[in-house]
């Protein structure tokens, strides 16, 4: 009898397929999700940006940004500039961000 074979570790080797198949699912799914939730964001303010749309953002932070437009939208990140202002925001950061007219 080939030892690899053995009943017992083909039973084991089924188990840990299936533990491996569910977690890598689950992985992959919140992966989607993120990706999906990053690149709607993302697409907004880019189509903020074609509009020349001015944004007010609030962040984790409480800091809360008026009237500023769109200066560029990065992979993680959003620059706005008013003025003399600019300032840096990544994504994660942001709790509330509305276009105003």
């Amino acid at each position: 009898m080939d030892p690899l074979r053995h009943p017992d570790l083909v039973e084991i080797g089924r188990r840990l397929r299936d533990a491996f198949d569910r977690a890598t699912t689950a992985e992959l799914e919140a992966a989607r999700v993120a990706h999906r939730r990053t690149r709607a964001l993302r697409e907004l303010l880019m189509e903020w940006e074609d509009a020349g749309c001015a944004v007010r953002v609030s962040t984790r932070s409480d800091r809360h940004l008026d009237a500023m437009r769109i200066h560029a939208v990065g992979l993680d990140h959003i620059v706005l500039t008013a003025r003399d202002q600019r300032a840096v925001v990544p994504f994660e950061a942001i709790t509330v961000i509305e276009a105003t007219p």
